[in-house]
């Protein structure tokens, strides 16, 4: 009964010190960004600056007038220097198009270009600048009918009760963007329907007696009749005007117009369609997602076997024509299998090189000019080798994967205890979305940190001086950007610090879970605390991540701390490379290509071992979950299983890599598909919205699913070393060939698990050697 409660984990607070470091770097830090904003000025990089060089909003004589607008861009970027101060009037609000803005009325420097400004263009605040862009308004034009077709002719004449013999006189024009003069409308276009408000009745005269190619068209008789016309239509159609005012813009404000336009028509299209957007962005991605992580897992026996076997039958080809070359085999057997094909071989009488008979891929051609014997006696040598060396690895190959069989069998149970453990905690992946409210408050307070760098003032560094003393900042006060460069030094690695720690805290908070779910999940006495599905009694969403996420906070912050820090480190002398690298570009020289050459080498070292580098920690983090080991001693401990167990870890990485791939390609793919036949309107930019929501998505889904199966591989491994496999569930236990427990329960010797900073016991099982 002790045994089926899993292991006592007696876990204590790892890798202090470095918990400790890593609390005073974020109180530092948050009292620098305290500093940073008493002695800078961040509300500078908002405020847009006139002409005179005056803060819009801030300074005096334009306080109040907080967006700036540049009425004079063509000669602004006809200048050489296109990167200068621009032209611009601070207002109140961005101008209407088509009125007249006025310039200020005192120009003591003689800096005015005009008094008044006419305004072409609508406009919309960004960040206090006013924007210009082109906003053509689509409007919906009538409804029209493409089948039966229009009859304008009075012949035959139609009589009074026949409606729709009636209607299909009423034609479209010619005139039209595209001919609608063989449709008839349904209902009355735009143009024909009064405005808003008393109108003359003269005007609403001339529109119900339009110029059409008919010359006579009825509102009202197509407004009473609407149903009957309706139903009479087989193949109806919607007739839309885009209705723009266009001024004579330069060609580049034109540009910035057309590009400023779309991104506002997006912009609206988005806040249209946001229900749809979100829906199908994260809510059908989710379950798509899910949908294809429960089949692969059912299915990937049957890929892994396939694709193994295209291999073969790829090498079998390709040693074949070797030994073809090498003139040991005949080549008659390959001709027949490309006659198969498609190649429709009969004998080398044929006028194979004809120009009619070279269309697209000859196979003919390939087969005379591959399959056949090597004239040259040097490469006849080095075909006969080529050939053997193949023949001998694909006889190892085949040995090797016979002995796949059990790991693959391997991966199918993990894949499958990776899908179950989903269904029992959904909140696995529910957790990773939470944890992007924590990335953005944390990325928000560093561009914060940023804007306050980059207007740092320089008598902050004289105060800074003259509150600590002890601190050297003459050279500083000398050179205000030195002291620029150092801090965006510590902004930049506090960035990758924080990024790498919430990476590290998703990784361990889920192997807990998992963790947690694998050990106890036959345990009556931790009910609650484990996630077993909705049936279950003590089921709460939630409750198991939140359970490892406060162990992970409460033992475990120094672990997470020094293993970020360590991903960090690493990431800085590639940042470095890539400046020198960027700055040695600018010149010329032979000396600059050899040191860029060394500069690439070193890069790709340094990228090598940053690959390495964070495949151990994620499986450190893995073992810290699991064990409660500290971060050094559980990297030593996920050496060793990669050490032992290569093959297996290999398999694993490519079944996650495949589930990985076909997710982020088949589900935006599906739900862009979708999005066509719901999103009526603005359909391009919602459906490029739901594409990156759906990768997103799909992305976190399946990196919770290669973590769980990490998590549930390193569980049974230590469950198998240490206990036998008891814990083990039923198909994993069969596919690791763990001992039954039913058969020998004597014989498992009860032992408690490793705690922190315990030396390991003598495994008492090993399912592989």
């Amino acid at each position: 009964d002790k045994l089926i409660r899993g292991p006592v984990v007696q876990r204590t607070c790892t890798d202090v010190p470095c918990a400790a470091v890593f609390g005073l770097y974020l109180l530092g830090f948050f009292y620098l960004c305290f500093g940073l904003h008493k002695y800078s000025d961040p509300a500078d990089v908002m405020a847009g600056r006139d002409y005179r060089g005056r803060s819009c909003g801030r300074d005096a004589g334009v306080k109040g007038l907080g967006s700036i607008y540049f009425p004079d861009l063509a000669t602004d970027f006809a200048k050489k220097n296109a990167l200068a101060q621009k032209y611009g009037i601070c207002v109140a609000e961005c101008p209407k198009p088509r009125s007249t803005l006025y310039d200020y009325p005192d120009d003591p420097k003689n800096l005015r270009r005009r008094e008044k400004w006419f305004v072409t263009s609508p406009s919309t605040s960004v960040v206090g600048r006013c924007l210009p862009y082109d906003d053509p308004v689509q409007h919906d034009d009538g409804k029209m009918c493409a089948w039966p077709p229009c009859e304008p002719l009075p012949d035959p004449p139609c009589r009074s009760d026949d409606v729709v013999c009636q209607a299909r006189k009423m034609c479209g024009s010619e005139d039209d963007t595209e001919d609608t003069s063989r449709f008839w409308y349904i209902t009355p276009p735009r143009y024909l329907k009064s405005g808003a408000g008393p109108a003359r009745k003269e005007v609403v005269a001339r529109r119900l007696m339009s110029a059409g190619s008919n010359g006579r068209m009825d509102a009202e008789f197509l407004i009473k009749h609407r149903q009957k016309l309706e139903a009479a239509c087989e193949i109806p159609v919607s007739r839309r005007v885009m209705l723009s005012v266009q001024v004579n813009d330069d060609a580049f404000t034109l540009l910035i117009k057309r590009y400023s336009g779309m991104m506002f028509r997006s912009g609206r299209a988005l806040m249209e369609n946001a229900h749809l957007v979100l829906g199908i962005g994260l809510g059908a991605s989710l379950v798509w997602s899910l949908l294809l992580v429960m089949g692969f897992s059912a299915s990937f026996g049957c890929f892994i076997w396939v694709a193994i076997g295209m291999l073969f039958v790829l090498l079998v080809a390709l040693d074949y024509c070797l030994f073809v070359k090498a003139g040991i085999a005949t080549g008659r057997s390959g001709t027949r299998v490309l006659g198969y094909l498609g190649a429709d071989l009969h004998d080398a009488g044929v006028d194979f090189l004809a120009p009619e008979s070279t269309r697209g891929i000859d196979l003919k051609r390939i087969a005379i000019e591959n399959l056949r014997a090597s004239d040259d006696p040097n490469w006849l040598a080095v075909y006969q080798a080529s050939a053997w060396l193949l023949a001998i690895l694909i006889a190892a190959l085949f040995c090797l994967s016979l002995r796949l069989k059990r790991k693959v069998k391997i991966v199918v149970a993990l894949a499958s205890e990776a899908a179950r453990t989903l269904r029992e905690m959904p909140s696995l992946i529910v957790f990773p979305f939470v944890g992007i409210f924590s990335i953005g408050f944390f990325g928000g307070c560093l561009a914060y940190m940023l804007v306050c760098v980059m207007t740092l003032r320089v008598r902050a560094i004289e105060r800074f001086g003259e509150k600590y003393p002890f601190f050297d900042v003459s050279d500083m006060e000398a050179d205000p950007e030195k002291a620029q460069r150092y801090l965006l030094f510590l902004v930049g690695f506090s960035i990758l610090w924080v990024w790498f720690f919430h990476m590290g805290v998703f990784v361990t908070t889920i192997s807990g879970a998992v963790c947690e779910w694998y050990f106890y999940r036959n345990d009556p006495d931790n009910a609650n605390t484990v996630g077993r599905g909705v049936n279950d009694p003590g089921w709460g969403f939630g409750r198991p991540i939140l359970l490892a996420l406060s162990r992970n906070f409460r033992f475990h912050v120094g672990s997470l701390a020094l293993g970020s820090f360590a991903l960090a480190l690493i990431k800085v002398p590639r940042l470095v490379l890539e400046y020198v690298e960027r700055q040695l570009s600018k010149g010329s020289g032979e000396d600059n290509a050899a040191i860029g050459i060394i500069l690439k080498a070193n890069k790709l070292c340094l990228c090598c071992f940053e690959q390495c580098l964070r495949f151990c920690t994620n499986y450190a983090y893995v073992d810290v979950a699991v064990t409660g080991r500290s971060f050094c001693p559980a990297a030593q401990s996920a050496m060793e299983l990669v050490v032992k167990y290569p093959v297996q870890l290999s398999l694993d990485s490519f079944a996650t890599a495949v589930v990985y791939w076909v997710a982020v390609l088949l589900v935006p793919t599906l739900n862009v598909v979708i999005s066509y036949f719901m999103i009526p309107r603005g359909w391009g930019p919602c459906s490029l919205f739901i594409a990156m929501l759906s990768f997103l998505v799909a992305s976190i889904a399946v990196t919770v699913y290669d973590i769980c199966m990490t998590t549930l591989f390193v569980c049974a491994v230590r469950d198998a070393e240490y206990f036998g496999g008891r814990y083990a569930p039923p198909s994993l236990r069969e596919a690791m060939e763990m001992p039954s427990v039913d058969a020998a329960p004597g014989k498992v010797e009860l032992q408690r698990w490793p705690g922190s900073g315990e030396a390991l016991r003598e495994p008492t099982h090993e399912f592989e050697t």
